[in-house]
């Protein structure tokens, strides 16, 4: 533990002997920073604003030196966001942050690997649209905070919650006539289609079923090609654990409705929810 903390220390008096580029603390260079920023499509904190594009995104208050508290507050002056060291896996190799959004109704605490530097943490709050001018951006801390939950904490089922003995590695196929699922010639699924809008954007939505008739899962992702290019990404919502995940599609199964489906259902028999 000792030699962990030696060596945190030494990184960060490494890193506060280097002036990053995206840190700025002269009044005489700010609008400079900000241009910068603009021409580049960057992330700059220039005289505790952060600067996203070149325009004022947030406010950010470092607090110590060593292991700093990160306090990032809205351009109208709400205190929302508080990235601190986290406890969890304490001692142990992995360490983490805390980021902790402070909302009565949205609010809750997000865990990412621990960033040395002051930029690092500023890239997380800003790449993840967490805030806007006057608040917190909804829809978007939900995600991030359903994304990366506590570590300490298991992550799927130990054992598989399907009953159907199959080989798992065989190839999965999707049945859209009868709306079955199967795997190593069994039935091991049956589902449902809906399509529904989130905001401008339409959305398809699938409800797995086990072949007894419990829910396992619902899959939803874009029904468009060209968004799930874009945004390869779906939100899957286990029974199991009433718990949300968000998995990424490589680029072959976002091609197709069918493909991304089959790329969620896999992600399902891998960590035993099916």
């Amino acid at each position: 533990m000792k030699s962990t903390i030696l060596i945190c220390g030494l990184l960060l008096l490494v890193a506060a002997a280097c002036t990053p580029s995206g840190l700025n603390h002269d009044p005489a260079k700010h609008r400079e920073t900000v241009e910068q920023s603009r021409i580049d499509s960057s992330i700059v904190v220039s005289l505790d604003t952060v600067f996203r594009y070149g325009e004022a995104y947030a406010t950010l208050k470092v607090v110590g030196d060593l292991m700093p508290d990160y306090l990032f507050s809205t351009l109208s002056g709400k205190m929302l966001i508080e990235v601190v060291p986290s406890e969890a896996n304490a001692g142990e190799m992995d360490s983490y942050h805390d980021y902790v959004i402070i909302d009565p109704d949205q609010g809750g605490k997000a865990f990412i690997k621990f960033d040395f530097t002051t930029l690092g943490v500023v890239e997380t709050v800003v790449e993840n649209d967490l805030l806007t001018p006057d608040g917190l951006n909804y829809k978007n801390t939900r995600k991030f905070l359903d994304k990366h939950p506590d570590p300490t904490k298991p992550k799927a089922p130990r054992k598989s919650q399907n009953n159907v003995k199959r080989n798992i590695n065989s190839y999965i196929s999707i049945d859209k006539e009868k709306s079955w699922v199967n795997q190593d010639s069994k039935i091991i699924a049956k589902f449902e289609r809906n399509q529904f809008f989130e905001g401008d954007e339409q959305r398809v939505k699938f409800t797995v079923y086990f072949a007894g008739g419990q829910v396992c899962a619902t899959v939803a992702f874009a029904v468009r090609q060209s968004f799930r290019v874009a945004k390869p990404e779906a939100e899957i919502l286990t029974a199991f654990d009433n718990q949300k995940h968000y998995i990424d599609f490589d680029s072959a199964s976002a091609e197709s409705e069918t493909t991304a489906f089959r790329a969620c259902l896999k992600w399902l028999v891998d960590n035993k929810y099916l």
